[in-house]
C-alpha cells in the first residue's frame, strides 16, 4: 500500500470514528460537524505519527544501509569486504551479555523441531 493511501485511510477511519462518537454523545448539526472535523483531524494525525514510528522500514532501506558500508555487491550478494567485516566480529563479546544472563546462543539445526528449551 502506498504511503499516501495509508495516510488517507487512517484519516478516513479516524474521521468516521470521531463522527460516530460525536453522534453517539448526542451532537447534531454544526456541533456534530465541528467535533467530527476537530477530533477526526487530531486523531488521524496522532494515528499517522504512531503508524510512521511503529511501521518497519522497507527492505530496500536496509539494503541501502549495507551498501553504504560496502557489504553488498551489485548483485545483492555479500561482497568480499562485507564477508571480511562479518568475519572480524568477536562472537564472545557479541553474545557476552546474553550468556551472562543465561541465554544460550546456538545455530538453528537442520530440523528445528528438535530444539528443547532448558528449564532453569
Amino acid at each position: 500500500m502506498k504511503t499516501s493511501h495509508r495516510i488517507a485511510l487512517i484519516y478516513a477511519v479516524s474521521t468516521a470514528a470521531a463522527g460516530g462518537a460525536a453522534y453517539w454523545r448526542g451532537k447534531r448539526g454544526m456541533d456534530l460537524l465541528k467535533d467530527t472535523t476537530c477530533y477526526g483531524l487530531a486523531g488521524g494525525t496522532a494515528a499517522n505519527v504512531i503508524a510512521y514510528a511503529v511501521m518497519p522500514k522497507s527492505k530496500t532501506a536496509l539494503a541501502n544501509g549495507f551498501n553504504v558500508l560496502g557489504m553488498l555487491s551489485n548483485t545483492g550478494k555479500m561482497s568480499a569486504k562485507g564477508m571480511k567485516m562479518l568475519s572480524n566480529l568477536d562472537t564472545d563479546k557479541l553474545y557476552a551479555n546474553m550468556k551472562k544472563n543465561g541465554v544460550k546462543v546456538a545455530p538453528v539445526p537442520e530440523n528445528p523441531s528438535i530444539i528443547n528449551q532448558d528449564a532453569t
